[in-house]
């Protein structure tokens, strides 16, 4: 069979009758096109929320109130107690927001301290670890810094802040459960072995009460205690959560 030689006005005809012709149908397009894109650009750059604003000031507000209800002090060693938990969290909140962490919330809470709180799903382990050490490190420092700058033997508003920021920030770097130090040597150390955390877990939350006996502080005992009657529960998520690092998953990491 021989192959007939093309003819150019045959093929000139042709395209000319294809470039006139509409389009062939496509697919119906998405009919929330608009509201999946600004979506997904908020969810890319969050606007911040006033709300987060409202806890911050809402839990402070109620802190001191009833810190002050509770024979807490001068209205000088409040200001001071507030204004140290402020700078410790607040190193925990700039950690979180450097690594992603998202619905990043610093909160006061009445007899005990304050808290961050944020979600960080698939943070690497070390930056889990320098968001703990982003607390009390700073607030050490800045302690032995008012410790050094300080007349010797001024009682001071100097020295006391300086005296607080050491105190609490080195309280927090002990190996107790709920404390920045616990959390440190779980992470380091008794992730390895279920076994090894949930012991772990125990022991912390004997030395937090022991500690609340000591220094004859009833909130601390209640945190202690709400440790220990949740130790059931740190069990099965312990052991859910070696369970996906066994098959390779992703564990999402969140900080208070």
């Amino acid at each position: 069979m021989t192959e007939q030689p093309a003819d150019p006005l045959a093929e000139a005809a042709v395209a000319a009758a294809l470039a006139g012709s509409p389009p062939l149908p496509g697919p119906p397009p998405f009919p929330f096109e608009a509201e999946f894109q600004a979506t997904l650009e908020r969810l890319r750059h969050p606007k911040a929320r006033w709300g987060t604003g409202l806890v911050l000031v809402g839990s402070l507000a109620l802190f001191l109130l009833l810190q002050a209800g509770g024979d807490g002090g001068s209205l000088a060693d409040l200001a001071v107690l507030a204004a140290v938990i402020f700078i410790h969290e607040s190193g925990h909140w700039l950690a979180m927001r450097a690594f992603g962490y998202r619905d990043v919330r610093m909160f006061f809470i009445p007899f005990f301290g304050g808290g961050t709180s944020g979600r960080g799903s698939g943070v690497a382990a070390w930056k889990v670890g320098v968001v703990l050490l982003a607390g009390p490190l700073p607030g050490i420092l800045l302690g032995l810094g008012l410790a050094m700058a300080a007349p010797p033997g001024d009682p001071g508003l100097a020295r006391h802040a300086a005296t607080m920021l050491l105190f609490i920030n080195a309280l927090n770097l002990l190996p107790l459960a709920g404390l920045d130090g616990g959390r440190l040597l779980e992470l380091t150390i008794f992730q390895r072995g279920r076994w090894l955390e949930i012991a772990f877990a125990v022991l912390a939350s004997l030395g937090l009460a022991g500690l609340a006996i000591a220094l004859e502080a009833w909130f601390l005992g209640l945190f202690a205690l709400l440790m220990l009657t949740g130790l059931p529960a740190r069990w099965r998520l312990i052991r859910e959560a070696h369970g996906l690092r066994r098959r390779g998953l992703p564990w999402p990491r969140e900080v208070a």
